[in-house]
C-alpha cells in the first residue's frame, strides 16, 4: 500500500509486489503477510509477523484515563486551626473588589503554609547539616589518603637508607 493515509499499514518492499501481482486487497495482503511471517511497516512502528498472528496497527487507542475520578483539591491545615485550598479558587469579581482582596487573602494564606518560614528553616538547617557532614566526611577521606601516602613514600625512603647504610657498612 503506498497511500500513507492509508489504513492498512505498509508490507515490505520486498513482499509488496509478490503481493500486488495475486491481485489482493489491502486487508487481504495483510493478512497473508501475518501468515507468511513477513515484516509489515508503519509509519512509526515495524511489527514483525509470525504464524496466524495478525495486528491491527491502526485501530483507535482507548483513552488510558476515561474512568479517573477527579481528585480533591489538597488541603493545607492552619496553625491556630482550620483548612484552606494548597491552590484556592478564585472568586468572581464584584463591584467594590472584596472578592479580589479575600483571593488575595487566600492566595497570601495559602502560600505561606504551603512554604512556612518555619518549616523552611529548618529545611535549611537539615540541608546544611547535611552537606556540611558530606563534606567533613570527604575532606577526611582526603587528609587520610594524603597520609597513607605520605607514609608509603617514607617507609621507602627510610627502607633505602638504612638498606645503603647497612651495604656500606658491611661491604664498605
Amino acid at each position: 500500500v503506498t497511500n500513507s493515509n492509508s489504513p492498512v499499514p505498509k508490507e515490505s518492499p520486498a513482499r509488496s509486489s509478490k503481493l500486488k501481482t495475486q491481485g489482493l486487497t489491502g486487508k487481504e495482503r495483510f493478512e497473508r503477510a501475518a501468515d507468511t511471517g513477513d515484516v509489515i511497516e508503519d509509519a512509526s512502528q515495524t511489527v514483525r509477523l509470525a504464524g496466524r498472528t495478525t495486528i491491527d496497527l491502526t485501530a483507535k487507542k482507548e483513552n488510558p484515563n476515561k474512568d479517573a475520578v477527579p481528585q480533591k483539591p489538597q488541603k493545607l491545615s492552619i496553625p491556630g486551626g482550620g483548612e484552606v485550598d494548597a491552590i484556592p479558587i478564585p472568586r468572581k469579581p464584584d463591584d467594590v473588589g472584596e472578592n479580589a482582596a479575600k483571593d488575595m487573602e487566600d492566595f497570601n494564606l495559602a502560600g505561606w503554609l504551603d512554604d512556612s518560614p518555619i518549616q523552611t528553616g529548618i529545611s535549611r538547617i537539615l540541608c546544611d547539616l547535611y552537606c556540611t557532614e558530606d563534606a567533613v566526611k570527604q575532606g577526611n577521606n582526603v587528609i587520610n589518603a594524603n597520609i597513607r601516602l605520605s607514609n608509603v613514600a617514607l617507609q621507602t625512603n627510610l627502607e633505602r637508607l638504612f638498606d645503603f647504610q647497612s651495604k656500606l657498612i658491611f661491604f664498605g
